[in-house]
């Protein structure tokens, strides 16, 4: 090969070197160790808006101006003498003004014997990353903010997103889940994994509107919605879930259940006890009459004492049904909380030595006296004591003990058994109409209770497990509303 062939070959590779270099997206700054310009590349001139002849022949001043680094410009360039690698980050200022976020990479530039004879300094331009890394924390700002958990599977099945709500849901941080394969998500959301997979797997959205789980030990009632994830061109790139925590929903759903059938009882029993009353006294006035027309030792004086109990009996569930409705003039008065619940006690005391069962009481000194309507309020404590000594037939410990919770001005009272407990599928009854645990009760005692704290605007929360007692919360407001108004 000819010279002249051999040099148009090495210009030739020569250029299309330069045309590589000129088209990467990174800009390009080659300076000799006196700091003068060797090489700029295109990509370079266009980040700064300005012509390559300009940027070669700028001063070291010019190209402070242009390209400022958050560190110092010649520990940078002493350290690449030294054959050290130096990055951080800097800011471009194009001839429009405008500041552009940059990443500065340098490192030393060699001759052929191996000799450090300047520094080669590459700029990546961050503005189109940052934008996408701010993008992504709207995204994950907004999806943390948003109260409904969120959790996502790739086509693999492996977790790729799991928000606040989620973690806060099943009590598991999202970075315990995310890259985790889906089945270990059947520990966090039960049956729920199997309708993500199922989505996945078809294609096709599918919900389950109530679904348990639980939860800490603790029983949760949640929703799940599975549907698939696709691109474009409608291909599965993985599927989501949207979970929701709908306990409260149903507990106030329970709630308001328990209300109206409250309502309805009263209305009911205010509507016809009258009625069924009268008769009932005729009945009873004509039995005693009866009475007198047999000697006591006769077998009829059995059987009229019989059907006297079952109207007494009839009578006492009458009245209970009148006490469901509203009070239409209570009698309120100012009470000593812990003085009424000791006059409850001494009341049940021969009741409770019979059954063997210890009386004790833990009354704070702390709590104050409150408004109530005192014989409705007697009759709950009444109701409850009674109940949690018949829940003891083989003895026991009775504790009614006080509180004054001063952060929501609220009274509470404390009724525990160590009896035999409330399955756990019952708890959710209590209070219904006639719905009870003992042979021969009614069930509207309780009921009648949960009636007059309602009134007062406070509630009966119950907590029990099955062989380890009971214990029945009562909370009542220090309020001077006139209960029932």
């Amino acid at each position: 090969m000819s010279d002249s062939a051999s040099l148009k070959s090495l210009y030739e590779d020569r250029q299309t070197l330069y045309d590589v270099l000129d088209n990467l997206p990174l800009g390009i700054v080659a300076l000799s160790a006196a700091g003068k310009a060797i090489f700029i590349n295109q990509t370079m001139a266009d980040m700064l808006q300005l012509p390559l002849k300009k940027l070669f022949r700028s001063s070291p001043a010019e190209r402070d101006g242009w390209l400022r680094l958050e560190s110092d410009r010649r520990q940078m360039f002493n350290a690449c003498l030294q054959g050290e690698r130096f990055t951080c980050r800097a800011y471009l200022f194009p001839a429009d003004g405008e500041r552009v976020p940059v990443r500065v990479h340098a490192f030393p530039l060699y001759n052929k014997q191996g000799d450090t004879a300047g520094i080669v300094i590459l700029i990546q331009n961050l503005q189109e990353q940052n934008v996408l890394e701010q993008s992504q924390r709207e995204y994950r700002y907004i999806v943390d903010s948003i109260n409904t958990g969120i959790v996502s599977i790739d086509p693999r099945g492996y977790v790729t997103t799991c928000n606040k709500a989620f973690s806060q849901y099943f009590g598991v941080k999202s970075s315990d889940l995310v890259g985790k394969y889906y089945p270990d998500l059947r520990a966090q959301i039960g049956t729920g994994s199997s309708l993500l997979v199922q989505a996945l797997q078809t294609g096709q959205s599918i919900a389950l509107p109530e679904f348990c789980h639980e939860v800490n030990g603790q029983d949760k009632v949640f929703s799940i919605e599975c549907m698939p994830l696709q691109d474009e061109s409608g291909g599965i790139t993985g599927a989501f879930a949207l979970v929701r925590d709908i306990s409260t929903q149903r507990l106030i759903e329970a709630k308001v259940n328990r209300a109206q059938q409250l309502n309805i009882a009263g209305e009911l029993g205010a509507g016809i006890a009258h009625e069924i009353r009268n008769p009932l006294t005729s009945i009873r006035g004509f039995i005693q009459l009866l009475k007198g027309r047999f000697t006591n030792t006769s077998p009829e004086q059995e059987y009229l004492e019989i059907m006297l109990g079952e109207l007494d009996r009839a009578n006492n569930i009458i009245k209970k049904f009148l006490l469901l409705s509203k009070p239409q003039n209570p009698k309120l008065e100012l009470q000593d909380l812990n003085y009424l619940l000791d006059d409850m006690l001494k009341l049940v005391e021969g009741e409770a030595l019979i059954a063997e069962v210890e009386l004790v009481r833990r009354f704070s000194l702390e709590v104050p006296l409150m408004v109530v309507e005192t014989e409705s309020i007697k009759q709950v404590f009444l109701n409850l004591i009674q109940n949690a000594i018949q829940a003891m037939p083989s003895g026991g410990k009775l504790t009614v003990s006080t509180e004054f919770l001063q952060e929501t001005n609220t009274n509470v009272v404390r009724i525990s058994d160590t009896g035999s407990g409330i399955p756990s599928h019952l708890l959710g009854k209590l209070g219904n109409p006639f719905f009870t645990t003992r042979k021969n009760g009614t069930g509207l005692g309780l009921m009648l209770s949960y009636r007059i704290v309602e009134n007062h605007k406070g509630k009966i929360e119950v907590e029990s497990a099955e062989g380890a007692g009971a214990t029945f919360t009562v909370t009542l407001p220090i309020s001077n509303t006139p209960p029932g108004r």
